[in-house]
């Protein structure tokens, strides 16, 4: 097996359900996680064995914001995650994802518009959790913010 960055190439599977999302996503970011490490960056693992926030110097704060750009092009390259779901996964993903953007709002973060149902089936994103409160409180509470506010995917 290579380096954390580089995974063998597949056709990501159309998955079925949000239980086979969250694998693939934990897959994912545990890729871009071993690449980060592997960049120098200090990762902090979830006692489930999940990755959690990236951190190091705040001087080095656009280094790191380029080095997780390029960390997720090359897992994307190798191990793209699926861009088609089913309806129903779709629908759960989607409601699940705006549960959790409500709940980081009522921790006192601004709530962003957010976009239709019908929207994002059509390309357009869904805000994150990175959009929603500032690098700075990221960097020091971001596991516990998704601790309260668990991600769709599991953490």
């Amino acid at each position: 097996m290579g380096s954390a960055c580089t995974a063998d190439s597949s056709t990501p599977p159309v998955p079925t359900s949000l239980a086979e999302v969250r694998a693939l996503e934990l897959e994912y970011n545990t890729a871009v996680s071993k690449c980060l490490e592997e960049r120098g960056w200090e990762v902090a693992w979830n006692s489930d064995g999940s990755p959690g926030t990236v951190g190091g110097p705040r001087e080095q704060g656009e280094k790191m914001k380029t080095d997780i750009s390029s960390c997720r092009e090359e897992v994307d390259r190798a191990n793209p995650l699926p861009t088609e779901f089913s309806a129903e996964v779709a629908r759960e993903t989607y409601d699940a994802r705006v549960a959790q953007l409500q709940c980081i709002a009522e921790l006192g973060y601004p709530l962003p518009e957010i976009p239709s149902f019908e929207s994002v089936e059509q390309g357009i994103e869904l805000p994150t959790m990175s959009d929603m409160v500032p690098e700075d409180v990221m960097r020091t509470q971001g596991l516990e913010i998704e601790q309260q506010c668990p991600s769709p995917w599991g953490r």
